[in-house]
């Protein structure tokens, strides 16, 4: 059974350090506000999310991944110094987007449900088209392109990827960075020197991301994606975003 509220809190607590390591204005008090449009977009304090999209994000817990029979996170302060290398070297820190990718039967209907939520929101709900033939539903106001967003990805059972079990579901932190994906690449192996592995997202057939797997509790998988210098995101938002 998922604990819910360890994983809010390890999510809490990397959002309050990046927010303090790149004055990202995202604490007020005990929470760590997100807003898009000047709307609140999401809440997050150490035990619970609150959003218009709460019903939607409440999915992500439903069905952990086969890895909960043990709980493993990255040391803070190994995450506090990869992120303070890669804060030193960026050309600009922006939260780009928080994630949430979770198994349904159908991602066909997921995707009426979370247009409905959105429809009952003051929102927008916008897609995107995926490298992959899946869905990357984006929910938030792109008037304001440095706002962030919410990221929605429903992945069907039937995959057929025997692997999906332990990568799914998973919660991921989008950061901007500026820099080249070689630079990330070395930042984060001179600090986590081999204790995790470090991946690459391709789209167009350049690197995009560069994905740290942060760890998993309680059977949730949480992610630190940091964007290269080859994403743009005001372009993102004006034209490859479409508005649903």
């Amino acid at each position: 059974m998922v604990n819910k509220e360890i994983v809010i809190s390890k999510l809490y607590n990397s959002l309050s350090l990046l927010d303090s390591l790149a004055k990202l204005n995202l604490k007020i008090g005990n929470k760590c506000i997100l807003y898009s449009g000047e709307k609140e977009l999401l809440a997050i304090s150490r035990k619970n999310i609150q959003s218009p999209f709460s019903e939607i994000i409440k999915k992500v817990f439903e069905k952990p991944s086969s890895l909960i029979d043990e709980d493993e996170f990255l040391d803070n302060n190994l995450l506090s110094n990869l992120l303070k290398k890669i804060i030193k070297k960026a050309i600009a820190v922006r939260l780009n987007h928080l994630g949430f990718c979770y198994r349904v039967q159908s991602a066909i209907q997921e995707r009426q449900s979370i247009i409905s939520t959105t429809a009952k929101s003051h929102f927008y709900l916008y897609d995107m088209t995926s490298c992959d033939n899946s869905l990357w539903l984006f929910a938030g106001n792109t008037k304001e392109w440095r706002d962030p967003l919410l990221e929605f990805l429903p992945i069907e059972n039937d995959l057929g990827d025997k692997g999906i079990d332990y990568l799914l579901p998973h919660i991921h932190i989008d950061i901007e960075t500026g820099l080249y994906y070689e630079e990330i690449i070395k930042i984060s192996n001179s600090i986590l020197k081999e204790l995790r592995s470090i991946n690459t997202t391709r789209e167009n057939g350049f690197v995009t991301r560069i994905r740290i797997w942060l760890g998993v509790i309680s059977g949730i998988n949480i992610y630190l994606d940091l964007a290269t210098s080859i994403n743009n995101t005001r372009y993102m938002r004006k034209v490859m975003l479409k508005k649903i």
